[in-house]
């Protein structure tokens, strides 16, 4: 039976974290794999890595990375994907609205 998430993806879990860190949300990264958790991600102002559990790279807005796995990804990599994406995209009001299958 489908379920809808919240009308707007919410980034309070992600920016309370930041500030209880001190760090400033540009600066923060997201591993992430679900896609209302990417958009969250971007509504607060960070970037994210996409880990694909059990969704393909296509289902991601757009990620500084699609990953299966942490095989070969090392912190100089994910610099040069900084670099490459210097300020997170904003989120997709489609992909934060799309309808989920509910598993009872």
């Amino acid at each position: 039976m489908p379920c809808s998430p919240p009308a707007h993806v919410h980034a309070d879990t992600f920016s309370v974290a930041a500030a209880r860190l001190g760090a400033r949300p540009e600066d923060c990264i997201v591993f992430e794999d679900a896609v209302l958790g990417e958009q969250a991600a971007y509504r607060a102002g960070m970037r994210c890595v996409a880990i694909g559990s059990s969704l393909n790279e296509k289902d991601f807005q757009n990620p500084l990375a699609y990953l299966k796995d942490f095989t070969g990804f090392t912190p100089a990599r994910l610099l040069e994907l900084i670099a490459q994406q210097p300020k997170a995209p904003k989120p997709d009001k489609q992909r934060a609205q799309r309808q989920y299958m509910h598993l009872e």
